[in-house]
């Protein structure tokens, strides 16, 4: 595979990754502000989440950075950079799925006669 379509898997994994960390820190930013004038105290899942999301916006940039690195290598490896592609795709769903999951968990009902 030539240069120019690993530049744009791994712009486009970077991107993606980059619109799941968005997601993220607008999605707690909105959370936590609800949850703050409810008073209602975070789960440590979702407290984890709330301190982490800023720093999951650097992610992306790491992506990029390291496939941009493993491109400049003179012999390119090719698992490195699929490796490094389908991170970041992995990285956007997993952070989006895993904040959703740790906002809505808490309210689910158990009901106790449901055995």
């Amino acid at each position: 595979m030539n240069s120019a379509n690993w530049v744009a898997r791994i712009a486009a994994s970077a991107i993606g990754a980059s619109v799941g960390a968005a997601f993220v820190y607008l999605y707690n930013a909105i959370k936590a502000n609800n949850a703050h004038w409810q008073g209602v105290e975070l789960p440590s899942l979702t407290a984890f989440y709330a301190w982490a999301s800023p720093w999951g916006l650097a992610v992306p940039a790491v992506i990029l950075l390291a496939g941009v690195g493993c491109l400049r290598c003179k012999t390119r490896p090719d698992l490195i950079l699929h490796i490094v592609s389908y991170s970041g795709w992995l990285y956007a769903l997993a952070w989006s799925l895993g904040c959703i999951l740790a906002w809505e968990i808490p309210y689910v009902i158990i009901h106790p006669e449901i055995k």
